[in-house]
């Protein structure tokens, strides 16, 4: 289902989570750092400088000292990286490229089965992160994603989002299949009515290896509603897909500022 997950960040609870992940579905992870092109082109314009945020202190950039930098922030997720597989005995790979961020990300997730990023990291410099990169980085590479907007591990229960009037059977098929391998309960929120008797009959044989399942029906598709069940069930890992809840695009960046647990996303 799963057999090359990207991890596109240097954050401990990143590589953590993706390490778990990739142990739990037998795949291989694969970290990738890129050195900013874009940023060493600014560090060679005259007077290019910084300031830091917390201290205001201002320094010039220099391309040399950027790039040893780079090449520092790439040794020490190299190292976190191997650590975390090493312990939990998962394949893993790692690469350093050089470009633009955002077409490096798409390249390399084209090789990938699912790409994890985080709120922070190298992924929240794309801009404001709900106004459009994650949608269109669904679009692009048409491939899951993870998505952590906090420090928060995976664990069970874990939810799943989905509309009954559209086809759910992809995302079923998709969460049951890693709440199974995570041996993690499943607590199922469908959005507007109730599931059909067909649909129930589905859904029980979709999920008949879960040791536990739970279904919350006529949920009300307004983002608060959503995030507050959510936030109420402790769900540790939701599971939703854009094309099956159809939300408008302002409601979906409502929705995922409201949400702290981890996130993973269907195209």
């Amino acid at each position: 289902m799963i057999s090359k997950i990207l991890l596109f960040e240097n954050l401990t609870v990143s590589i953590s989570n993706a390490a778990l992940l990739a142990a739990k579905l037998e795949a291989e992870l694969l970290g990738l750092f890129v050195e900013d092109v874009n940023l060493l082109r600014l560090s060679n314009l005259p007077f290019a400088c910084e300031t830091e945020i917390h201290s205001t202190l201002t320094r010039s950039i220099e391309p040399e000292s950027l790039l040893r930098r780079f090449r520092t922030l790439a040794a020490q997720m190299e190292e976190r990286l191997s650590h975390a597989a090493h312990k939990l005995h998962v394949s893993w790979s790692f690469q350093v490229s050089r470009g633009i961020l955002w077409m490096e990300l798409l390249e390399a997730a084209k090789k990938c089965d699912l790409l994890v990023v985080s709120a922070k990291g190298q992924f929240s410099n794309f801009l404001p992160f709900f106004d459009d990169p994650l949608c269109r980085l669904l679009e692009e590479v048409q491939k899951p994603i993870l998505f952590l907007p906090s420090e928060k591990q995976l664990q069970s229960p874990f939810g799943l989002l989905l509309d009954p009037s559209k086809d759910f059977l992809p995302i079923l098929r998709l969460s049951a299949g890693i709440a199974e391998k995570f041996s993690a309960a499943l607590t199922i929120f469908a959005l507007n009515k109730p599931l059909e008797a067909a649909q129930s009959r589905l859904v029980e044989t979709m999920t008949e290896g879960i040791p536990k399942l739970s279904l919350i029906q006529g949920v009300r598709k307004e983002p608060t509603v959503i995030g507050s069940l959510i936030h109420k069930e402790k769900i540790g890992l939701l599971f939703f897909s854009l094309k099956n809840l159809s939300l408008p695009k302002e409601r979906l960046k409502v929705l995922m500022r409201l949400l702290s647990c981890p996130v993973l996303l269907s195209p």
